[in-house]
């Protein structure tokens, strides 16, 4: 996604999709931890979108057909990480949320546990976490 065109063609299937884009940052150049595609460097992008949950599907198989686009990771932020979120306070909010002591700390649920990659999954599907969501 090199081109100003290709960043313009994402734009419009969000907008397509009845999406909105958030935020949009471009980090540059990157070399590749492996050859992806047979490319060693590629272009990193990274876009804060809100798109409806029965829309993700389709966002995905479009994106999917991009030639341009090696790699993709879609993840859903939960509501309570957007609402306390201090990046779209206003600076003043910014500061009282620092005073009373409001770090990404509180974000983490402490009554998680670690599941194994041998234990059942979390989904229901009878198989190892490993097979099915571990990957």
């Amino acid at each position: 996604m090199e081109d100003e065109k290709d960043q313009k063609d994402l734009r419009e299937l969000i907008s397509s999709l009845s999406g909105k884009i958030i935020d949009e940052k471009a980090h540059g150049l990157k070399r590749l931890a492996y050859e992806i595609k047979k490319h060693k460097a590629a272009n990193l992008f990274e876009w804060i979108i809100q798109l409806d949950l029965d829309k993700i599907s389709e966002f995905k198989k479009k994106l999917g057909f991009r030639e341009k686009v090696i790699r993709y990771l879609i993840l859903k932020l939960e509501d309570k990480f957007e609402a306390r979120s201090t990046k779209s306070l206003p600076a003043d909010a910014t500061h009282q949320a620092l005073q009373a002591g409001e770090t990404n700390s509180n974000f983490q649920n402490s009554n998680t546990q670690k599941i194994g990659r041998n234990a059942p999954c979390y989904c229901g599907s009878g198989k190892k976490f490993k097979r099915c969501h571990g990957r």
